[in-house]
């Protein structure tokens, strides 16, 4: 929409001061009051022509206007911490008008320079839809292009923001196939069988009657040097009564069809080319072993030479006389996993009881795309132990982020992989074919009449919602399979860790993105040992033994100015942060121990603030109460051939208790308003700890000293309560590249949410073997069954000592009187620390950057260089 700028709104201001008939004038601003501060509507990202890196749109409004505008490359990393996000407020400080010179184009804005001074807006909350705002696109000396797809390039279509397989876009929305209204004529088609035979003598094929056996993830192919405006690519195995072949979506036709064509689909194809197959990528194991692969070609669909025509066939109109084969699936159950060899094919079913942070892992070294992956358990009834399940990203992002316990879950095409110890449990990964389906997409898919499947849903329905929302449980640090027994260095010839060095450790944890994870092998000497009780901090144990304390008093005076800037409407940050940049993407109300997490590392260019909560405010539940997890219409809708329904878990049901004195829970990812509170006991704040002979010496000669000793509310796992799964599941999910409002009560209560057998931590300060740095990090041991990462975990026992733990990853606990577990405390384990003085060990250390300046650094294991 195209409309004259009239003076006022802070886009029109911004855009009227850029010559936009001269290519490249730069506007700066001279001071941060003259800045224009915009909300970020959505963060879109694409590849750039040149060279190998990625681009990023942003797009911004100031409450009248909305405005997409190219990000500078010197902002990049601002996204790819996630500190500038959808949600967020930015000040603009000095943009360029930029154009396309081989194309015959309006030009479009460049912001060069800009601070993020909140992470939620509270301009977008006040808006109904700010997307449907108009778009500025007429300055005061020419048109800005208005422009759907990338600013800059050739490119047709923005990337999943975080990952290059998920689809993303409006453009790939349409998952309807067109109707039609004929069927086709068998006599006057080809089978696969005489495709093989024949495919040389003839260049014009018959029409395929084909079904889709399989299908795979999307392939993003996009190269700097290759201007396809498309780059994707998609495999589905197709059958009919000869056998089974390949056949591969390529570029538009993905977009077109992708979404539209799912396993079980019967299709139509027409006007294709047949080639010789590409023998280096990876192929789905038949469920049905007597249906003959023909793995020699593959069919090709273009839309250009020549142009393909699909027709997908409704499945009232499919015949039996057409000689089809059935899809067919090698479900297994938990009680057969272990028993399976490795890479071993298998279908599962199951009800999920944890579902762990969205991570993100490498592709390659020093490279920007990114596996997305997840750590999910699931139980069938089979067994006392769960199917643990490593969730890629499956081109199925709205399944994929809607993962959560008590949905049934049902994965295909995953392949075993058994722990490197010989204690740790099977698990199933991820493989190109797999197809992941939840609670309210089973119904019409080929499984439902599986007698497997049968079986399981006939014992879902006898399951107990009380007894199975206790083993339920969400997020925080989750690491599997346990690492191995024995440390191998990583080489050519051998899969194992890569030693770094202490002072390299500092350089690799800043280049780590936005929920990324890495492991890092270092050795040293542990020099210092402290234990304290979380969540109380430095501030409640000061508070106990009557020290001063002018971190509450400035967190009182901190949160006085938020409340007064709220009430006149303002986002602005407190004044005392440094230039107005606030990378805090934690809800406002944070308590000043979770900040403290943040705030310790003042090496950090963001000074974030601790702000003290008003412990007397009162909160009020608003939430909206659910009837029951999966309702029975729901039920009949997924296994109408059945007619059962799964557990009845009512979300009334008083499975969690409060204490008292509630911590909020910070957030990086969560937009919106909401927060998230837990109660705590504050008593016994106080520190336990050990230096070894060395560490008066060595902390006085350092070069530098990695401080990363706070335990993060986000590493912790929550107990999952059904009435507040879209808020829960926020705290586990990637950021949105698009903001939406919460779809969730704002004011969650205190006492809403437990964590899980967490009442302390350690932290452990290593020093290099040249004792030049030194990097303080968590040990979290495992001290309870309902921890998820108790499984795999060695069963032996061991005498409880401080290097026995930090090389078991685990407390032992005896038998009291009256059957209860008793664990030794902090101070009986850190007297033990006399062991392990001057001793030469090397640590694994987990990293993950959980957004903004927030870094989690835990120890797992701990060997013995011997």
């Amino acid at each position: 929409m195209a409309r004259s700028c009239q003076s006022g709104s802070a886009l029109e201001q911004l855009l009227a001061s850029v010559g936009t008939r001269l290519a490249g004038p730069q506007w700066q601003a001279q001071s941060s009051e003259s800045s224009q501060v915009l909300a970020v509507l959505a963060v879109e990202r694409y590849l750039a022509d040149h060279p190998r890196c990625y681009s990023y749109d942003v797009t911004l409004t100031d409450g009248v206007w909305r405005l997409k505008c190219q990000l500078s490359s010197n902002l990049a990393s601002l996204v790819q911490c996630n500190v500038l996000c959808s949600g967020s407020e930015l000040r603009v400080r000095c943009v360029s008008f930029l154009y396309d010179e081989r194309r015959l184009a309006p030009g479009w804005l460049c912001i060069e320079a800009a601070d993020c001074v909140s992470s939620h807006s509270a301009l977008l909350l006040g808006l109904a839809d700010p997307f449907s705002l108009p778009s500025l696109t007429t300055g005061t000396d020419g048109v800005v292009r208005a422009a759907e797809d990338s600013l800059a390039g050739s490119r047709k279509l923005h990337l999943s923001l975080w990952n290059n397989e998920d689809p993303y876009g409006a453009q790939w929305a349409d998952d309807t196939p067109p109707a039609h209204t004929f069927s086709p004529e068998v006599p006057k088609m080809i089978v696969l069988q005489d495709l093989e035979n024949f495919w040389r003598s003839t260049v014009r094929f018959p029409p395929l009657l084909v079904k889709v056996m399989y299908k795979s993830r999307l392939r993003y192919y996009g190269r700097p040097e290759k201007k396809q405006a498309i780059p994707f690519q998609a495999y589905f195995e197709v059958a009919d009564r000869s056998g089974m072949m390949s056949m591969v979506l390529w570029n538009s036709m993905c977009l077109d069809w992708y979404q539209k064509i799912n396993v079980g689909s019967v299709i139509y194809v027409q006007r294709y080319s047949v080639k010789e197959s590409y023998r280096q990528r990876t192929r789905p194991k038949a469920g049905d072993t007597q249906i003959r692969v023909f793995n020699s070609l593959e069919i090709s669909l273009n839309a250009r030479d020549p142009p393909a025509d699909i027709q997908v066939i409704p499945h009232s109109r499919v015949k039996a006389e057409w000689g089809l084969p059935a899809v067919k699936y090698q479900f297994i159950t938990r009680q057969e996993l272990d028993s399976l060899p490795v890479n071993y094919t298998a279908d599962v079913i199951g009800l999920v009881t944890y579902v762990g942070r969205c991570e993100r892992i490498r592709k390659k070294d020093s490279a920007e795309d990114f596996w997305i992956y997840r750590w999910v358990h699931i139980i069938d009834g089979t067994s006392d132990q769960p199917f643990i399940l490593e969730i890629f990203a499956t081109s199925q992002p709205n399944v994929f982020s809607n993962i959560h316990p008590t949905v049934c879950l049902v994965c295909t095409q995953m392949r075993v992989v058994h722990g490197a110890n010989q204690n740790n449990a099977a698990y199933l990964t991820t493989s190109n074919e797999t197809q992941v389906f939840i609670t309210g997409s089973h119904k019409g898919q080929p499984y439902i009449s599986d007698p497997k499947v049968r079986r399981f849903v006939k014992w879902a329905k006898t399951m107990e919602d009380s007894e199975f929302l206790e083993k339920t449980s969400v997020g925080g640090f989750y690491i599997f399979p346990p690492p191995p027994v024995v440390f191998r260095q990583s080489d050519a010839h051998n899969q194992g860790e890569l030693l770094t060095c202490t002072s390299e450790l500092q350089k690799q944890i800043e280049g780590l993105q936005y929920k990324e994870r890495k492991r890092f092998a270092v050795q040293g000497f542990i020099t210092a040992v402290e234990y304290f009780p979380w969540p109380a901090r430095r501030v409640a144990a000061q508070q106990q033994h009557g020290e001063p304390d002018d971190l509450v008093q400035k967190s009182t005076t901190e949160q006085q100015e938020l409340q007064k800037a709220k009430a006149t409407g303002q986002t602005e940050v407190v004044k005392g942060q440094s230039e107005g940049q606030s990378l805090n993407h934690f809800p406002s109300e944070i308590n000043d121990a979770a900040q403290q997490s943040c705030d310790i590392r003042n090496r950090s260019p963001y000074k974030l603030r601790p702000r003290q909560r008003n412990e007397n405010k009162s909160h009020k539940t608003n939430i909206k109460r659910v009837a029951h997890v999966t309702t029975d219409s729901t039920l009949q809708k997924d296994f109408a051939e059945e007619q059962i329904s799964t557990p009845d878990f009512k979300s009334t049901t008083p499975v969690f208790e409060a204490r008292e004195g509630a911590v909020a829970q910070p957030n990086s990812d969560l937009q919106g308003s909401g927060r998230i509170q837990t109660d705590w006991n504050w008593q016994g704040a106080h520190c336990t700890s050990w230096q070894s002979t060395m560490w008066p010496v060595v902390k006085e000669h350092l070069s530098e000293h990695l401080e990363y000793n706070s335990l993060l509310p986000g590493s912790v796992p929550l107990k999952f309560k059904y009435d507040c799964k879209e808020f829960l599941m926020q705290q586990c999910n990637l950021h949105p590249a698009k903001w939406s409002p919460p779809d969730f009560n704002a004011d969650l209560s205190s006492g809403s949410f437990h964590h899980l057998s967490v009442d302390g931590y350690y932290v452990i300060t290593l020093t290099g073997l040249n004792q030049k740095v030194a990097i303080s990090t968590v040990f979290l041991p495992v001290t309870s069954p309902k921890d998820p990462r108790w499984l795999g975990l060695p069963q032996v026992s061991h005498d409880n000592t401080l290097f026995s733990c930090l090389m078991n990853g685990f407390i032992c606990s005896s038998t009291a009187e009256g059957g209860l577990q008793r664990f030794p405390t902090p101070d009986a384990i850190i007297q033990t620390a006399s062991s392990i003085n001057n001793k030469h060990i090397i640590c694994l250390l987990d990293v993950c950057s959980l957004g903004g300046n927030m870094v989690e650094v835990f120890l797992s294991k701990v060997y013995d260089v011997t």
